[in-house]
């Protein structure tokens, strides 16, 4: 990647490090929603693996984690590989790749006929988080899932499109219909402070996983990859904000978990696949 010879890097296991540290040239990389997770607890760090593609191609980046999104998508909707031409045609990306989605699960089948191809026959029960989250369960997590929706292509063409950070709120939608999210959104051409803000929303996720309340926002770990100015961000965020279970209680008052639907902690080791943000329909004709 960092030479040119490659576009996309498939395995690459997702850390944080890997996107400030990788060559000063050209900067960082880009992700794609993850497609495979690791049976780690939740508090341990899970691995999650996805296609790497260098941050300064934003488009073809883009592009790529579309191709992901619409295994994810094949499998919402049951499409397998020979019922490939029922995918949704893509007119985002120019009318040369029209096609783009069709061709893929073509190709390559749902989420779940390449996890059978590389896997075998596993049940289920034995997939851990590697199975579609399509039941409402718990969905937040802390993982970078920074993507398109509608308005990364359609804002303004001075600037080109938004980062998103990782969801924070999820709506009670079923699986087959577009799930409403909601995340912070920063201009595309501010790559550094839009990665910065996502840290600081995972910040409140990783809070709710090691018990750390508002009152504890010290017992966060100091934070380099930014310059040593912000080496207490995250220090500074907990104990301005609290955990992300804080700052639900805050607007929405004391809601039992079961009530709470996709907005709460997925510390199980249930399943984490899901198509989010998306192959939303206002982008497909």
């Amino acid at each position: 990647l960092n030479n040119g010879t490659i576009d996309v890097l498939a395995g690459g296991r997702v850390e944080q490090k890997y996107d400030f540290e990788s060559s000063p040239s050209f900067g960082g990389f880009q992700f794609s929603t993850p497609y495979y997770f690791g049976n780690e607890t939740a508090g341990d760090d899970v691995r999650f693996f996805s296609l790497a593609t260098r941050e300064d191609k934003v488009l073809f980046s883009s592009f790529v984690n579309c191709i992901v999104l619409a295994t994810i998508y094949a499998q919402e909707k049951g499409i397998k590989k020979e019922e490939g031409k029922e995918m949704p045609s893509m007119t985002i990306f120019g009318s040369q790749f029209n096609w783009a989605l069709r061709d893929a699960i073509s190709y390559s089948g749902s989420y779940d006929q390449i996890y059978t191809k590389h896997f075998g026959d596993v049940l289920e029960e034995d997939r851990g988080r590697n199975i579609l989250n399509n039941e409402g369960g718990p969905q937040i997590h802390s993982f970078p899932g920074l993507s398109p929706a509608e308005d990364d292509f359609e804002s303004s063409p001075s600037f080109r499109g938004f980062q998103f950070s990782t969801p924070y709120y999820f709506g009670n939608e079923f699986a087959g219909d577009d799930v409403s999210f909601f995340s912070l959104a920063t201009r595309e051409d501010d790559v550094l402070f839009s990665s910065f803000v996502n840290c600081i929303v995972l910040a409140t996720i990783y809070a709710q996983e090691k018990g750390i309340k508002i009152e504890e926002g010290k017992e966060m770990p100091l934070m380099t990859i930014f310059g040593s100015q912000f080496n207490w961000a995250l220090r500074d965020a907990i104990a301005y904000s609290g955990s992300y279970d804080q700052i639900y209680t805050k607007h929405f008052g004391d809601v039992l978990e079961e009530d709470r639907g996709r907005n709460i902690l997925n510390n199980k080791g249930g399943p984490h696949i899901h198509s989010f943000p998306g192959l939303s329909l206002s982008l497909l004709k």
